[in-house]
């Protein structure tokens, strides 16, 4: 691997670690730890590109994984068509008790709002930098 490549590779991975801390510093007053708010998430903004077969190329920008909500996003693109954001889920949902459905909720404002902002930043930043090609492009 070359010095540029990583140096570049450092400069992204401290990149996260300083988003890390910023939502860590946002979410602080709904009271969760870094460690509870990045609990079963897993964040990657390294790109991949996987042949899928019949000639196409799938080009992966940014992921995101919500291991205890079995949901999972893509910033991906297909050959040279525009980038779209995919989602899916993957767990079925029961709730016990009224308690158990405003624990969720309260997930949703404190921890899984801000991972989808987290997503859509990023997007929104690789498209400016030409990472993420548009259709303009």
């Amino acid at each position: 691997m070359s010095d540029d490549n990583n140096m570049s590779r450092i400069a992204d991975a401290l990149e996260q670690l300083v988003e890390v801390a910023e939502a860590c510093r946002l979410n602080h007053v709904n009271s969760l730890t870094c460690g509870e708010m990045f609990e079963g998430v897993t964040f990657s903004t390294e790109a991949q590109h996987e042949d899928v077969g019949d000639g196409e190329t799938l080009h992966s920008y940014v992921r995101l994984g919500l291991d205890d909500m079995g949901l999972g996003f893509d910033v991906r693109q297909i050959n040279d068509e525009p980038a779209y954001c995919y989602g899916d889920a993957t767990a079925e949902w029961h709730f016990q008790s009224p308690a158990e459905l405003h624990e969720l909720a309260s997930a949703f404002r404190t921890k899984y709002a801000y991972m989808l902002d987290m997503v859509a930043s990023e997007w929104s930043q690789r498209i400016a930098d030409g990472t993420i090609p548009t259709r303009e492009a």
